[in-house]
Formats: structure tokens, C-alpha cells, sequence
């Protein structure tokens, strides 16, 4: 079965990117008639399934290298401590070692480096997959460990589970991180098609000129979504511009009471209200997406 895959990316937090995801996977799964995957890969927030009448299990841990040491074998020489490149290890004056496990990226350099084999493989528990399933929407939730720095490594896992189930289904929905790191060049490069959500504002239109910096890279088609439009007109017109430029499709989402109700109720816009304006535009970018 051939997929279409939609990512939805946003520079900054807090546009609404969940929001948008949601709505349009249930739009979908109604409109096509399909089961519809939607892959929450923001791991250090995932609250897709907040959004539907459901609730998540537990898939799989996701485990990641930790250095053991053996004090044994340890001669606290301080090789591991000079070539940490993160400096998670510590040795005090040649007589004790500290070891900062939250600093750790698991690079392993300290098992090469260290000369008297004293430091061995051990593990760790970085985050958890988990499911979900409202109607005829599938959910994947990557969710990282609180306290852990290791999100690549969590979404990465995430991608390649979800990448196993892709061939069950005819869309696919990524619900990304903010920002425009190596995680979000992940996504975009499995997507077909990617919608980025803004706001009016200073700080989102700085941050989508950012992003649409990768994405040109990518040569996909791109949907700009100004959503709370109605903030501020002057800005509206600045991203308006700014899509005719370069060639990106663009669609607004007002900002409204409706939107607001059903995000604070844990609900979809579009099933709840589906007359409001606000449902009617994100019918609209469903619209935009399947023309082309």
C-alpha cells in the first residue's frame, strides 16, 4: 500500500501544531474513509492523545548505552575524564570518580579511551513507545524519560517503529517537535507533503523563516498555516508575502472561541464544532492538501 505521509513542523512552541495534526487526522480518517496513522514524535511533550476519547499503553522502553565502571580495575589515571566530550566524568585528585550520568549522550569514547578496561557496557531506560487507537485513528507516542537530554535518540526509535506500520496504512500523520534540529530533519525527510504551522507574531515569523530554510533543502510541497490569524493583520501580511516569495501554498486558522473550548476540554474542533470558522479552515487545509 502506497502512503501519503503529512508532517506538521512549526518553529516555535506553541502555534498549535497538535492541535492541527489532531483535527486533520480525524478529517481524514472521515473523509477518506481509512484508518489513519498519527505519529507524535514530539517526545518531550507527546499529548496527541489527549485530543481523542482514549488512552495510551505501553509499546516498548527505549534503552541507550550507560557506562559501568569497574573501581576494581580503575586506577583513576583520568584518560576517560579528559576525552568525555560532554565531560560527564570527573576524576578527583586521582583518588575518586564522579560520574554526572544526566551530562551522558552515550558516545561510548570512555570504553576506547580507557587503558586499563575498566569501564564496561551498561544501559539505561531513555523513554517509552507507546499506542493508542480512537475509531480509526492509530496513534504512536514517543514520550522521553523526565530528567533525560536524549531526545534524538527517543524520536529516532520512535520513527523506526512507526516506519514498520506504515505500509497498514494510506496516511500518515507526524506530529513534530518544535525547533530545527537534527530530529526535525528526520521527519521532514520521510514526509511527502509538510505543513507549517505559525502564529502572527514577531517570534513565529523568525522562527518559520528559520525553518523554511531546511525545508527548501527538501523540494516537497509546503502549506503555510498562519494559525491564530486575526492577532495581527500586519503580520498576517508579512507571512503572506513572505509564502508568495518563495512559493508556498498559505492558509489561516482564526483564532476563536471554539478552538479555545475544545483544546482546554481535551476535544476536536472539527467533530465538536464543525460549523465554526476555525473547523471550517483546517477543512480547508485538508482541501489544500488533497489538490494536490
Amino acid at each position: 500500500m502506497k502512503s501519503v505521509k503529512i508532517a506538521i513542523v512549526g518553529g516555535k512552541g506553541g502555534t498549535g501544531k497538535t492541535i492541527v495534526a489532531s483535527n486533520l487526522a480525524y478529517l481524514i480518517s472521515e473523509r477518506e474513509k481509512c484508518e489513519v496513522l498519527l505519529v507524535d514524535v514530539d517526545v518531550e511533550n507527546p499529548c496527541t492523545y489527549t485530543l481523542f476519547d482514549t488512552s495510551k499503553e505501553p509499546v516498548m522502553t527505549i534503552d541507550a548505552f550507560l557506562p559501568k565502571f569497574n573501581l576494581d580495575k580503575c586506577v583513576y589515571c583520568g584518560t576517560c575524564s579528559e576525552k568525555c566530550p560532554v565531560h560527564a566524568i570527573l576524576v578527583v585528585k586521582g583518588e575518586k570518580l564522579v560520574f554526572f550520568e544526566v551530562l551522558c549522550e552515550g558516545c561510548a569514547t570512555c570504553i576506547y579511551v580507557c587503558p586499563h578496561r575498566a569501564i564496561e557496557r551498561g544501559s539505561r531506560e531513555i523513554g517509552k513507545i507507546y499506542s493508542a487507537k480512537a475509531n480509526n485513528i492509530d496513534l504512536v507516542i514517543g514520550e522521553l524519560n523526565p530528567g533525560s537530554r536524549r531526545y534524538h535518540e527517543v524520536m529516532e526509535k520512535v520513527l523506526e517503529y512507526s516506519e514498520k506500520l506504515f505500509r497498514q496504512y494510506n496516511y500518515i500523520i507526524f506530529d513534530s517537535p518544535p525547533g530545527t534540529g537534527a530530529g526535525i530533519n528526520m521527519i521532514i525527510s520521510k514526509a511527502d507533503l509538510i505543513v507549517v504551522v505559525t502564529e502572527p507574531t514577531m517570534l513565529g515569523f523568525s522562527d518559520l523563516k528559520k525553518l523554511t530554510n531546511l525545508l527548501k533543502k527538501e523540494k516537497k510541497k509546503v502549506i503555510i498555516a498562519i494559525n491564530k490569524a486575526g492577532l495581527s493583520r500586519k503580520m498576517e501580511a508579512e507571512i503572506e508575502k513572505f509564502a508568495r516569495e518563495n512559493g508556498f501554498e498559505i492558509t489561516k486558522i482564526p483564532y476563536s472561541k471554539e478552538i479555545l473550548e475544545t483544546y482546554i476540554q481535551g476535544k476536536l474542533v472539527v467533530k465538536e464544532y464543525p460549523e465554526s470558522s476555525s473547523a471550517q479552515a483546517i477543512s480547508l487545509l485538508y482541501e489544500l492538501i488533497f489538490s494536490s
